[in-house]
């Protein structure tokens, strides 16, 4: 878990204590008329849906997930199957709330499934969600599909909101966040000098950042399984060939994609953060994951299952050879240690949260226009 670390020195304290109430006064002056904030998280592999309170720094008081198999985009073809994908979402939500949750503003966020649609195709799933949720008497709904450079910048303020590093007059002081997720993974953080490519400028209150946020589409943990797994990367199988061949696959790609000079400190999380609470892994790096995906890989299956049969997620344990290759190629070699979380501060860190803050602090997001500079 990545935690706060406060100096002991007083004026830091009142500085960071008066820098708090200032982002908290804000959450909360804005979202005065409205107790909760609704975020549907709609993934590849299914629907989360978030339910936070903006009376309490917008912690998070319940989260349900769908169990239906595959995003919503499934339903693109047949809208009539579109009731079995939000209407326990729509129970979950007026079950918890009673009778606030038609007032209660829903931001509805689709991801990698359905920005695998055309253009026409995802309006007119968004259009069919948003009346079929007027139709259940919500009446403040909004879906959209998020870009993948969207995702790592929702990540990214969610990272830093909860590290109270939002709150800092050097934007350099924030930390970067590496996400990986099932469709694509994403790296974003504030560089020294305005990024050439890939730079975007984010708003939240008063405060400007100059990000830089890319996104992999395609190279998330379940479409790189199936795109570039093989036999040598599976238990018993060969390491370094499972490593060597998805360089060569991927080469083009990461040669080609512009990155700004990493510094400062980097977070990871989903699929990363996953990885090291399964294999319980006390260092995040490439050279780290080279190393233990050697050991992995060389041992039986049987041997895997016995030695991490307590494990919390068992179903990763069974592509853990891959992913500790796959992870060792896409990622970057940071200045200073990585840190992995699925909590900071006892609130789970998820894309969700961020659009939160984003939506409660009425952010303004916008591409860097490269002809300026």
């Amino acid at each position: 878990m990545v935690e706060l670390v406060i100096n002991s020195n007083p004026m830091f304290k009142i500085t960071l204590f008066a820098a708090v109430i200032f982002l908290s006064g804000f959450v909360f002056g804005n979202t005065a008329h409205h107790k909760h904030i609704i975020v549907i998280d709609a993934g590849s592999t299914g629907s989360r849906i978030f339910i936070f309170d903006s009376t309490h720094d917008l912690k998070e008081q319940w989260m349900f997930k769908e169990k239906k198999a595959g995003g919503i985009h499934t339903v693109s073809s047949d809208l009539s199957k579109l009731p079995q994908y939000l209407d326990p979402l729509i129970s979950f939500a007026q079950t918890k709330l009673s009778d606030f949750a038609h007032e209660t503003p829903i931001y509805f966020r689709a991801t990698g499934g359905m920005r695998s649609l055309e253009i026409t195709e995802q309006k007119h799933v968004l259009r069919a969600v948003e009346n079929y949720f007027g139709k259940a008497g919500f009446k403040n709904v909004l879906a959209s599909v998020l870009s993948g450079t969207d995702e790592g910048i929702y990540a990214w303020i969610a990272v830093n909101y909860l590290l109270k590093k939002l709150s800092q007059e050097n934007p350099l002081d924030t930390l970067g966040v590496l996400d990986m997720g099932g469709a694509s993974t994403q790296t974003t953080f504030v560089p020294v000098n305005t990024p050439v490519h890939g730079g975007y400028k984010l708003t939240l209150g008063k405060q400007t950042y100059e990000l830089y946020s890319h996104s992999y589409d395609g190279l998330g943990m379940q479409l790189g399984l199936k795109a570039l797994s093989s036999p040598s990367c599976e238990n018993q199988g060969d390491f370094e060939l499972c490593r060597q061949n998805i360089i060569v696959k991927l080469k083009n790609i990461l040669k080609d994609t512009y990155k700004p000079e990493l510094h400062g400190n980097f977070v990871a999380i989903g699929g990363f953060a996953q990885l090291v609470k399964v294999f319980r892994l006390k260092i995040l790096a490439p050279v780290t994951l080279e190393n233990y995906g050697r050991y992995l890989c060389a041992m039986p299956w049987l041997e895997v299952k016995t030695l991490y049969e307590m494990a919390d997620l068992p179903q990763f344990l069974a592509t853990g050879c891959f992913e500790m290759a796959y992870y060792s190629v896409l990622m970057p070699n940071t200045p200073n240690p990585i840190s992995a979380s699925e909590k900071i501060n006892d609130q789970a860190v998820s894309i969700a949260f961020g659009i939160a803050v984003y939506e409660t602090l009425h952010g303004k997001i916008s591409a860097i226009d490269t002809d300026e500079l």
